[in-house]
């Protein structure tokens, strides 16, 4: 009977430290994405002339992550007939993986978006993109670092409660 305890503690200490672990995966991957959808908004705003509602549409059908959740949320305030803006943006954004300093960039990111001509768009997208990468690049070594620790750590934790049981 000990052993099956033992063996529940180390799976839930062990599935606890993954779930931790996963914060820093689901970081990086939302930095990633945004990366890329800056990409595509270039592409989207200077080639095919596309609106920026269709743009959204097809970022929440495309994107998996929190880009897509992000992007639903932009979509359902302008349906709705609002003006897209940060503050509005920032109260309804719940995205637990990202601080406060990131949802800001994300928010003004998102709500400069179809609000001056096609150059000046392009440029700011530019440097959006480049912060998001700086962003991307700071997960990712926080990923290299935390993701397995955690993981160790909910093991070895699980492991250690069940030398004091025995």
């Amino acid at each position: 009977m000990i052993y099956i305890l033992c063996g529940a503690v180390i799976f839930g200490t062990t599935y606890i430290g993954f779930g931790i672990a996963n914060y820093y995966i689901k970081r990086e991957k939302l930095f990633f994405e945004l990366c890329q959808f800056c990409e595509k908004l270039k592409t989207d705003i200077g080639f095919l002339l596309m609106p920026l509602e269709e743009i959204l549409s097809q970022a929440s059908e495309n994107y998996l992550s929190g880009l897509k959740d992000i992007a639903d949320l932009c979509k359902n305030i302008i349906k709705g007939g609002n003006e897209l803006t940060s503050e509005k943006l920032q109260q309804q954004l719940k995205c637990a993986c990202i601080n406060e300093e990131e949802k800001r960039l994300i928010c003004g990111f998102f709500c400069m978006l179809g609000k001056s001509d096609e150059k000046t768009q392009i440029e700011q997208i530019e440097s959006y993109k480049q912060r998001f990468s700086a962003a991307e690049q700071s997960c990712s070594a926080d990923k290299k670092k935390y993701s397995p620790m955690y993981k160790k750590l909910g093991f070895l934790l699980g492991v250690a409660v069940c030398l004091f049981m025995i």
